[in-house]
């Protein structure tokens, strides 16, 4: 079995945008969907899927797990993202990614958001070891079963692919 961890940032297109602070000029941070990125996104996801089958790799796409409870707002690398925003849009990518893991057959682990706390995270998306157990936990048997399934359908080769983001701490 192999296990392929990407974060979400694998999936989407990397945009510059250099840290002087005026280089928004007047552009204030908003909420809301952006069509064109959740096209990429998808397409991106796809893309994945369909590199994986070609290889005979059956995918799994676990849905990125944020710290709610970190503070929320514009920064360096998401300057136009109102405070308050990251849920919500997480929320959409990781619906986007559950619908699109259904229209290429893959398989599709959400952890629950709801599951961890403050303590489970060292900031906005990394776990503590703890968290990282909590995440191992919430997602081994659906993991378990997918791939048993597929093990069964082709003995010979069994590998797995998961997108999220957050579980650095738990490859020790």
């Amino acid at each position: 079995t192999e296990i392929y961890t990407l974060s979400l940032h694998d999936a989407l297109p990397i945009y510059t945008i250099p840290t002087h602070p005026n280089i928004l000029g007047k552009i204030r941070p908003v909420v809301g969907s952006d069509k064109r990125l959740e096209a990429i996104y998808t397409e991106n996801v796809k893309t994945i899927a369909a590199i994986n089958a070609s290889r005979g790799i059956k995918t799994i796409f676990i849905g990125q797990i944020l710290n709610k409870h970190w503070p929320q707002g514009p920064n360096m690398w998401a300057p136009l993202i109102k405070r308050g925003g990251f849920p919500p849009l997480q929320d959409r990518f990781n619906a986007i990614l559950r619908d699109t893991a259904a229209s290429v057959s893959a398989r599709y682990i959400d952890a629950g958001v709801a599951n961890f706390k403050d303590g489970d995270f060292v900031d906005l998306g990394h776990f503590t070891v703890r968290g990282a157990k909590k995440f191992a936990a919430l997602i081994s048997n659906d993991v378990d079963s997918y791939c048993e399934t597929a093990s069964a359908a082709d003995p010979g080769r069994l590998t797995a692919a998961r997108l999220h983001s957050g579980v650095e701490t738990n490859q020790r």
